[in-house]
């Protein structure tokens, strides 16, 4: 028996041009659960779980859709033969095992297989022989495999992508290929394809990327647009200072400071009667949405006219004399219920930040940082780190960030004090600065991450300030994303710094451009996107994607790991 196998490219995405990762997985996971008439059961496995998670409230799936459980596919489960099990599973080796045991012996009264990707044939016949009675009903890929975080910016929750000698390199390059081909096809995309010159892990992702795209051509065969979109994937190496600083934007506070996993917050000392776990979704939260790259200075003004507005309510509905009043509560309690649960979050979560903030003396660290992200100064930045690293307040994991973005900045410097400054950390903080020097040192970048050799650029910045004033000395520092996509905008990204894996140098720059960082991306970079998208009348559109979304503690967790070649 053939098992049709239907992709879902042209038939989804009417509004793909618009670049929204969320949503495009969107658009899939609601044609897939209202596909299948009757009551139902959504069976995924641990990544489409997160992939579905990020994008829609379990409430917001079953509403008029007639889904009555959800489970993982691996669970034990009982036999529900009158529900019809709605499968959203990535085209795994494991997923398709668990699947034909399962037709062996079914559970439900009919099968209908959703993949998150394209799947393997051979995969696919061995199924259709473990179904002779016929309970698959249908088969499709839907290429929802990556985790859209905001509209702009989405992650394949990968980590340790730092080489292509380390373990497991090849399980790490097809998840990687994975989650990029899926976005291009989500997006309708055939780009051309650039990627950083010096980087050994993004020229094999470019040529596993190609080899994917020439065995489906027909997969990638969409309308040519006038300006071909650009894919540019970079490695995480060429930006060592972006993950390691502190951040001052709501989003980016909550992820460096306390973790963001697949939208979930886990507060470490909740008070009685909160939750310890809350979610925080730019889809799921209209203020979180209108909150999130406000910086923390803002942010104290802002929510405190949400705790007005909420205290404002709150004395309305005390105010209930008449069954008219009585009427209108009702109708109105579970828009106000939901409002004091969204009060109560926010205010929890500023009081955390608050408190680290103050507790680890993170304004003082953070103009440290910012000085050494941003200018270069030796005998400054020496009595500065020094300062620091004396003061008993300060946690010694921003101590080691601040000896690392030294030893970085002064690699090379005939004066440098690295050795002296890592005697503070003990062996693990020397063995971490000593690698991430290897990991991400002058030899292994591409790009001017230091901005050293652009005087032209650091002199327009100088005259720029003159203008405008002082930026905020706490977030001063812009990414090397940010001078890369000037330099796409501009049509001037060098071709030998980013060679062309696809296509040839152009005319005009790109309108659309997708940026993938292997080896994780950050919510600072996120921002930077956010800002080039926000800007009104223009054609420039940018997607960022990466392998992780870092905060500084995971960064360093990776590159711990990496082992350079002999």
């Amino acid at each position: 028996r053939a098992l049709k196998v239907e992709n879902q490219v042209e038939k989804l995405n009417k509004n793909s041009n618009k670049m929204n990762a969320i949503q495009a997985i969107q658009e899939y996971i609601t044609k897939m659960i209202s596909s299948v008439s009757g009551k139902k059961i959504l069976l995924m496995d641990a990544e489409t779980i997160g992939i579905a998670s990020m994008v829609f409230s379990k409430s917001q799936m079953t509403l008029q859709n007639d889904v009555v459980l959800f489970e993982r596919i691996t669970k034990t489960r009982q036999a529900m033969p009158h529900l019809k099990a709605v499968c959203f599973l990535r085209p795994s080796h494991d997923n398709f095992t668990i699947l034909n045991e399962e037709l062996r012996d079914p559970k439900y009264g009919e099968y209908h297989l959703f993949f998150s990707n394209v799947a393997k044939n051979v995969y696919l016949q061995e199924l259709a022989q473990n179904d002779p009675k016929d309970y698959v009903t249908q088969i499709q890929e839907f290429y929802a495999d990556y985790f859209a975080v905001n509209p702009d910016t989405f992650t394949i929750n990968l980590r340790n992508v730092i080489s292509p000698h380390q373990l497991n390199w090849g399980h790490t390059l097809e998840r990687m290929v994975d989650g990029i081909s899926s976005c291009l096809l989500s997006l309708k995309k055939q780009p051309f394809i650039r990627y950083s010159g010096k980087s050994d892990v993004a020229h094999k992702t470019v040529i596993e990327l190609q080899r994917r795209i020439s065995a489906e051509p027909a997969l990638y065969d969409f309308r040519k647009t006038e300006i071909p979109p650009l894919l540019l994937i970079l490695d995480r190496r060429d930006d060592p200072f972006t993950p390691l600083l502190n951040q001052w934007t709501y989003q980016s506070m909550v992820h460096e400071l306390i973790g963001i996993e697949n939208n979930l917050v886990r507060l470490s000392e909740p008070k009685k009667g909160e939750p310890a776990e809350i979610v925080l979704s730019c889809e799921q939260d209209p203020w979180f949405k209108q909150s999130m790259y406000m910086n923390f200075g803002d942010l104290g003004v802002h929510i405190k006219t949400l705790v007005d507005e909420y205290q404002q309510k709150s004395n309305s509905n005390k105010n209930i004399q008449t069954l008219e009043d009585i009427q209108k509560f009702v109708d109105q309690f579970g828009e106000f219920k939901k409002m004091a649960g969204n009060t109560t979050k926010h205010v929890s979560l500023m009081s955390e930040l608050s408190n680290l903030v103050d507790k680890r003396s993170l304004l003082a660290v953070s103009e440290v940082e910012q000085d050494l992200a941003n200018n270069h100064n030796h005998a400054k930045h020496v009595e500065m780190v020094r300062e620091l690293l004396n003061k008993e307040e300060i946690d010694p994991q921003d101590m080691l960030k601040i000896v690392i973005l030294y030893a970085v900045r002064y690699e090379d410097h005939p004066n440098k004090e690295t050795s002296k400054f890592t005697e503070k950390l003990g062996t693990e903080g020397r063995q971490m600065v000593t690698k991430m020097v290897q990991y991400a040192g002058i030899g292994a970048r591409t790009g001017d991450v230091l901005r050293n050799k652009s005087k032209v650029v650091r002199g327009l910045e100088v005259f720029r300030k003159g203008i405008q004033g002082v930026e905020n000395i706490y977030t001063e520092h812009k990414p090397l994303l940010k001078d890369t996509l000037d330099m796409i905008q501009q049509n001037r990204l060098k071709e030998a710094d980013y060679p062309f894996a696809v296509g040839t140098p152009q005319n005009h720059a790109p309108q659309d451009v997708i940026v993938f960082i292997c080896g994780g991306i950050t919510f600072e970079e996120a921002l930077t996107v956010h800002e080039f998208n926000s800007v009104p009348n223009t054609h420039f559109r940018v997607l960022l994607g990466g392998t992780f979304l870092h905060n500084s503690r995971s960064f360093l967790e990776d590159v711990y790991e990496y082992k350079p070649q002999k």
